[in-house]
């Protein structure tokens, strides 16, 4: 019994050799992250290479590169024998390093103030992406004198084409600019990368200012007669004044011209009965 628990003993405290570390080692560790649409994250089985190299000497002799993965959390350790030899007047640098996602070699170093630092921490990052390619916003201004309503443009991607729509019409303009009578319209705007992406947004747009008039004429052929009718909004607030060949005087706001032949002269005025008058 005594010579069995004798071999035990020893096998104990061999082991607990083997575990200890010696105190010329030196600790390399660390994180490996990269950065997704703002969001740091973990690079796993991430390969860091660690090396360290006498800078005692000249010109400093490169070491061998030892090569190390990161874990699940992105987190590394290594080791290095005989590098922290406090008093020996050797002084050492202890590297650290990657290659990030454009293949670039990024190194991390520090000076082992002559034995007295037995570790370090470098921490890496391995890539900044964005996955969104394309992120449709606008913003816009409303001159209450006019109704001028300016459509600006905020969206973020490169290279982007642009179509906005309201009232039924399309413009491909970055940055339109309309007049508008007061009423509540919706207008959406629709962004395309040449990666592909699209997105688009709508905003609801309240124009309360001043009343609008508007002239325009926009013939349309009907069988039996001639209707022209004006572009400008329908409002009770308005009057419609025709005038044909500078003679006849029609006013409401659809205006049938009958079966005219030939050429003629047709204006049309709107009013608001105030200061807004347009022919």
């Amino acid at each position: 019994m005594k010579r069995i628990f004798l071999l035990l003993s020893f096998a104990f405290v061999t082991l607990a050799g083997i575990a200890q570390v010696s105190p010329d080692d030196f600790i390399v560790s660390g994180y490996v992250t990269q950065i997704v649409n703002g969001q740091t994250l973990p690079v796993g089985n991430q390969t860091v290479y660690i090396a360290s190299e006498n800078v005692t000497a000249f010109p400093p002799p490169p070491g061998p590169w030892e090569q190390v993965l990161t874990d699940a959390n992105g987190f590394y350790s290594d080791t290095l024998t005989g590098v922290s030899q406090a008093g020996n007047g050797v002084q050492k640098r202890v590297k650290a390093a990657i290659f990030n996602c454009d293949s670039v070699f990024i190194q991390n170093s520090i000076l082992t103030d002559f034995g007295n630092i037995d570790s370090a921490s470098f921490n890496f990052l391995y890539c900044e992406t964005s996955s969104v390619e394309c992120d449709a916003q606008f913003t816009y201004s409303l001159n209450p004198a006019n109704n001028e309503l300016s459509l600006i443009n905020a969206s973020t991607g490169d290279n982007l084409s642009y179509s906005w729509s309201f009232l039924g019409t399309t413009t491909t303009d970055e940055n339109p600019v309309i007049i508008l009578p007061p009423a509540s319209l919706t207008v959406c705007l629709l962004v395309t990368s040449p990666g592909g992406c699209v997105d688009d947004i709508c905003q609801t747009i309240t124009v309360t200012g001043a009343q609008f008039c508007n002239a325009a004429i926009n013939p349309t052929l009907f069988q039996g007669g001639n209707i022209v009718m004006p572009v400008a909004p329908y409002s009770n607030n308005f009057t419609y004044t025709w005038t044909i060949n500078g003679g006849v005087t029609i006013t409401t706001y659809e205006l049938n011209a009958g079966n005219l032949n030939g050429y003629h002269n047709v204006c049309l005025q709107v009013s608001d009965g105030g200061s807004c008058i347009v022919q």
